[in-house]
């Protein structure tokens, strides 16, 4: 084990733990990193464990992770990543532990976790993701046993629709809504799959679905989409 933490390290050069291939477990939380560069950790095929917890991280290169494939516990708590790129963690095939506790993330892209084909729990509590509608995650990492989202300001509003997805596949859900009123307070785990609002809901993706099927790009970011009621008629999105 190697241990670097509380040593306000701001700058590692790249190859510096080159000759260093026996190490399983490097400790480098509570110091001053803002981003993570390729080269960084060449030659650490064996490292099974990394906490890189409490810096100030916002940038990770992609592919930064394939020098370390053996790599099963990651932690990036208390860091500044707003997005996770599709290559973020490519090459951790054998991952099972990922914690991106207190980050700035505000939406999760399943594409994102497409190499972590083992991981096991994800942990994306105290971020800032208000919207959670990835129901093909149990799809993307079938061996997923925990989704924490515990401390977000989660929009419930359809969430009935992706959640009986992770129910299907036995995952744990942690969080609660915020929104709308009628859900404020509940657990995640405790929502019937045909609450309010889940007949609109299932109606707009699935004309998604169907207007988007030859699409190359669809962006829909910070947005307020809402099931709406016309009198007389059904809910429509």
């Amino acid at each position: 084990k190697l241990d670097l933490s509380d040593n306000k390290l701001a700058f590692i050069d790249q190859k510096a733990f080159m000759h260093l291939r026996a190490i399983k477990m490097l400790d480098l939380s509570n110091n001053l990193l803002t981003s993570l560069h390729k080269g960084m950790f060449l030659g650490m095929e064996s490292l099974l464990r990394l906490d890189l917890g409490n810096n100030n991280i916002s940038v990770i290169d992609k592919g930064f992770f394939l020098p370390t494939p053996a790599l099963k516990y990651l932690t990036l708590y208390k860091n500044s990543l707003v997005a996770i790129d599709e290559r973020t963690f490519e090459g951790l095939g054998k991952l099972q532990e990922l914690n991106l506790e207190q980050n700035l993330l505000r939406t999760i892209s399943i594409k994102g976790f497409t190499h972590c084909k083992r991981l096991k729990n994800l942990n994306l509590s105290s971020n800032n993701i208000t919207i959670f509608d990835n129901f093909m995650l149990p799809e993307i990492l079938p061996k997923l046993r925990t989704l924490n989202l515990e401390g977000n300001r989660l929009n419930c509003t359809c969430t009935p629709t992706w959640i009986e997805s992770f129910m299907s596949k036995k995952v744990e859900l942690l969080g609660e809504c915020s929104e709308p009123d009628e859900f404020s307070g509940m657990e995640l785990s405790s929502l019937d799959k045909n609450g309010p609002h889940s007949a609109a809901c299932q109606s707009f993706f699935n004309k998604l679905y169907q207007v988007t099927t030859h699409a190359h790009n669809l962006i829909l970011e910070s947005n307020t989409i809402k099931p709406t009621t016309t009198k007389g008629k059904k809910n429509s999105p």
